[in-house]
């Protein structure tokens, strides 16, 4: 086998925006910047108010400097809070809003088709309940659904079984209005054809964890057990992000959330990265405790998110990540790229880390495992 040649295949935590490249963001972008001019001026502003400096986003397309100008703002290559992370993401947000207009569906046809020339075979991609706003009045979550489904299901005829996508659908963390989206979309499956509603595989929490209490989603996800068991066809899985940040906790709150999330049976958990954080020794051992536990307990997945990691989530050096804790305790683990576009990385690219962190046989064994950890598998509807 040809090490070089390997890659993380099935890609299982990322987000459809996080993959745009700032040559993504100025080719999608170049022909309706001026139609989200409003839009693009509240992205300086909050830019202005993280980093101190005004980006100039209309130079972005003005001359051919606008990619370098781009990439320059939109990258985030070097540890950053998570603040100056979301600002920076904000931008394509800005650009290509969920709307009537669907920018979103052509976002993610390039996303997919880019993906598919890179050798990935599976991609679950996280993306946005319909947000509240002017923009989305009258616009309802069948039709934010039926569209990205109905493209991803021409994708996959068009690939020929060489490549398939799914969604996970990101839901609020605040208990009322997040268990008003599951069941929402609970009832759009219900009035979903197979051939459309198999696209989406799973339900998501993410953002930034630490404003809400790990509590707080707690009755979403016992319903969404129960619904599952009821209806194993369309069956979904649970993807909590826990532990990824301890900007404003402390270590052993970011276990206890990673705990927490185990509790609600989450099917993955995204990062995790206080399982293996630096702290004292009471800490660690709570950490080895919850670990433990984890893997000798339940039947949840750690995504390991190694940039990512060493961008936001305060991982010093490469050889510090926990994944080789993780992987030594007996976690089941899988590796995944989060935001690639935005950290300027790709799926060989952390592989390589991978390897650099366990060796070429453990990380070739968890890219191995990978499709036992798919959502519709997971969640028992494969």
């Amino acid at each position: 086998m040809n090490l070089d040649r390997r890659q993380i295949s099935h890609e299982l935590h990322v987000h459809l925006y996080g993959c745009l490249t700032p040559q993504d963001v100025w080719e999608l972008g170049r022909d309706l910047w001026r139609q989200r001019h409003e839009r693009l001026n509240a992205y300086a502003e909050r830019y202005e108010g993280a980093f101190g400096i005004r980006p100039d986003f209309e130079s972005y397309w003005a001359d051919e400097l606008g990619l370098a100008n781009i990439a320059r703002d939109f990258l985030c290559t070097t540890p950053s809070s998570f603040e100056q992370f979301e600002t920076k993401f904000s931008l394509p947000i800005a650009l290509f809003p969920v709307s009537h207009a669907r920018d979103d569906l052509q976002v993610l046809r390039h996303v997919m088709e880019r993906h598919r020339s890179q050798g990935l075979v599976h991609v679950e991609y996280r993306f946005v309940y319909p947000p509240a706003t002017p923009l989305t009045l009258g616009y309802s979550l069948k039709q934010h659904l039926d569209g990205l489904c109905q493209v991803m299901a021409e994708f996959k005829a068009e690939s020929c079984g060489i490549f398939e996508s799914r969604l996970a659908l990101s839901l609020s963390r605040v208990p009322d209005l997040g268990m008003r989206q599951y069941l929402a979309v609970k009832a759009w499956q219900e009035a979903s054809p197979a051939e459309l509603k198999c696209f989406l595989s799973a339900i998501d929490f993410s953002g930034y964890e630490e404003t809400t209490a790990a509590e707080g989603i707690y009755q979403i996800c016992g319903r969404l057990h129960a619904d599952n068991a009821r209806a194993p066809g369309d069956a979904l899985a649970l993807l909590i992000h826990a532990g990824e940040t301890t900007e404003t906790i402390p270590v052993s709150e970011g276990i206890r959330r990673v705990e927490m999330a185990a509790r609600m049976g989450a099917h993955r958990i995204g990062h995790a990265v206080a399982l293996g954080a630096d702290c004292d020794d009471e800490t660690r051992a709570m950490q080895g405790r919850v670990g433990r536990w984890i893997a000798d307990e339940t039947k949840s997945v750690i995504e390991c998110c190694i940039t990512s990691n060493m961008v936001l989530a305060g991982v010093r050096d490469l050889l510090a990540h926990p994944v080789k804790r993780f992987v030594a305790e007996g976690l089941r683990v899988c590796l995944a790229t989060d935001d690639p576009g935005i950290f300027g990385i790709d799926s060989k690219s952390e592989y390589a880390k991978a390897v650099q962190v366990l060796g070429p046989e453990e990380a070739l064994r968890i890219i191995d495992a990978t499709p036992n950890y798919h959502s519709d598998v997971l969640s028992g509807r494969a």
